[in-house]
């Protein structure tokens, strides 16, 4: 198109690089009824995401119409589509196959909590030029849950290996088969999180040796995890977790104790993140955190046999923004008052029958105890 000194915005490249700035808060979405050329520079960016967040009670009125576009004709800028989200909704195998032959540019792909399609369909649809992958379903009724078993995850792996994001959550039938492959394929992997009771020592040793830009680690309900496997943590970690993030199948894991910790902490002096809820970690353990850490920005405790010492030692982390002491019977009002007096940006979550009122005391920060329900 010819430039125009008087008309400058019918310049298409002029108006896809302002077009893509408005796309973030979702105010592209009127040009698209102004003209015909804004509508040809807008749509192509409005493709490129696409999120549907449903109940499962009843249907998602924006799924169920993408659902039918996308059976009934090809839409002309699907394949723009570079990132998926699908939440709560009833999605098809058959809807699956059918993105995965319109949408060739597909990068990130999240399905949570949804179902009616089986766990194997994940392993099918999945794309080359895939970075990130959540897959992940927590439903209460334990029948609705996808169980991905080590030949899917091993048939994902071999199909993505640009993989840099991978969640898959808890299963019961993986194990250190899909651990390993991972490990082997997935070179450029920054980020897992997996779970299951089959995964041992010899996957976190893989994970060490093949893995070396691996940041953040999860395991949920990893019990022949021990001490050994923790050793082999290289110092580049910065998030490190042994239970699920989204509340499910939390469980004692006795393996995994003090001496974990504190490998970890010596280990990983960029630590960010650590979750170590409902283990049996002591105040000494908590101690050599807050003096081997110093970045550490969320710290999770539920459940921990820790008292106000380890509340005296973490107020010298100037650092940490989130601390969940949840059912840590043993630490007063007093440690908790202090620690918020010391940091006053930093938020505690957890529950006390009798201690969550705010503090009048003259001079003393009132103190918010959030409820992890809220």
């Amino acid at each position: 198109m010819p430039y125009n000194k008087l008309y400058p915005l019918n310049l298409p490249e002029i108006l896809t690089k302002i077009f893509s700035y408005l796309a973030i808060d979702e105010a592209l979405y009127p040009t698209l009824f102004v003209n015909r050329l804004w509508y040809l520079c807008s749509a192509p960016i409005l493709w490129r995401k696409a999120e549907f967040t449903g109940d499962l009670k009843k249907s998602c009125f924006r799924w169920d119409k993408f659902k039918k576009v996308v059976h009934t004709r090809k839409p002309l800028y699907i394949s723009k589509l570079t990132e998926l989200y699908i939440s709560r909704c009833k999605v098809s195998s058959g809807t699956l196959y059918r993105i995965r032959g319109l949408c060739p540019n597909l990068r990130h792909l999240t399905i949570s909590n949804c179902h009616v399609f089986s766990s194997e369909t994940i392993g099918k649809i999945v794309f080359p030029n895939l970075i990130y992958l959540k897959f992940h379903n927590n439903a209460i009724n334990t029948r609705k849950r996808h169980h991905i078993k080590d030949k899917t995850i091993c048939g994902i792996t071999s199909l993505c290996p640009n993989l840099t994001y991978l969640y898959l959550g808890y299963s019961n039938n993986i194990s250190d088969i899909s651990v390993i492959e991972i490990a082997k394929s997935c070179k450029k992997i920054e980020y897992i999180n997996i779970g299951g009771l089959g995964i041992t020592d010899v996957s976190l040793k893989e994970i060490a040796h093949l893995c070396p830009n691996l940041r953040h680690l999860h395991l949920s309900n990893c019990e022949k995890i021990t001490d050994d496997g923790i050793c082999t943590s290289h110092p580049n970690m910065v998030g490190f977790s042994f239970a699920d993030e989204e509340g499910e199948f939390v469980m004692d894991n006795i393996a995994v104790s003090d001496t974990s910790v504190r490998i970890i902490a010596d280990l990983c002096p960029k630590l960010q993140y650590l979750n170590v809820s409902w283990r049996h970690i002591s105040d000494e353990s908590i101690c050599v955190i807050a003096r081997s850490c110093p970045k550490l920005e969320q710290l999770y405790l539920e459940g921990c046999d820790i008292t106000d010492k380890s509340m005296s030692a973490l107020a010298n982390l100037c650092n940490l923004q989130k601390l969940v002491i949840a059912d840590c019977d043993e630490i007063s009002m007093n440690a908790i008052i202090t620690l918020q007096n010391k940091n006053p940006t930093l938020n505690i979550f957890g529950w006390y029958s009798d201690t969550n009122s705010e503090s009048d005391t003259d001079g003393v920060i009132q103190v918010r105890i959030y409820d992890l329900s809220e």
